[in-house]
């Protein structure tokens, strides 16, 4: 029994000792996609206590390309939710640049939050990106905001998701900027 203890603490501390890694949500984290109808999804990435919250925006950026891709759509853009909060505990979530566009438009959305875990003499912190995402194949009927090609966002990110985050990822402002589309003038 006590061997038996004893492995089984192991491979506890063995499971929580990793950063969450890309997939579906697990014991140490991962995405969730909420159907909200054909075009319409909610995509969340959560945390353990070893990801930072770079690592789960950039999870989770790539998560709402991917999924834009598998739906069969080319573009996507980040909506708010109906009640104006756009990410978990809204009133300590950080502002997280969401698109740039030209020197005149550069949009915010509150997408990372934080949750706390009180363990007696330590706190563990876990991030949380989350955001509703409507697809299209016209990048015109993204309407007003930006609508992004995921295309560009996978390819940018295909590298960091693959190493596991051990790739130094492109700079968010520049990955954001890339994948934006703009009409061609």
């Amino acid at each position: 029994m006590q061997t038996l203890k004893k492995i089984v603490a192991l491979m506890s501390v063995i499971v929580v000792g990793c950063a969450t890694p890309y997939g579906q949500k697990g014991i140490t984290g991962g995405y969730v996609d909420k159907k909200i109808d054909e075009t319409h999804y909610q995509v969340e990435f959560h945390g353990n206590g070893f990801a930072s919250k770079d690592r789960i925006w950039y999870f989770w950026i790539y998560r709402c390309a991917e999924l834009t891709k598998e739906k069969g759509f080319a573009y996507f853009s980040i909506q708010s939710f109906p009640s104006g909060k756009t990410g978990f505990n809204d009133e300590r979530a950080d502002p997280r640049l969401v698109s740039a566009g030209g020197s005149s438009s550069v949009y915010f959305m509150k997408t990372a939050g934080t949750s706390y875990i009180y363990i007696p003499g330590q706190t563990i912190t876990t991030w949380h990106s989350r955001a509703i995402i409507a697809m299209f194949n016209d990048p015109l009927l993204g309407g007003v905001g930006s609508v992004f090609r995921a295309q560009s966002i996978l390819d940018d990110l295909n590298f960091y998701v693959k190493s596991d985050g051990k790739e130094a990822p492109m700079d968010r402002e520049k990955l954001l900027r890339r994948a934006l589309n703009t009409p061609k003038v």
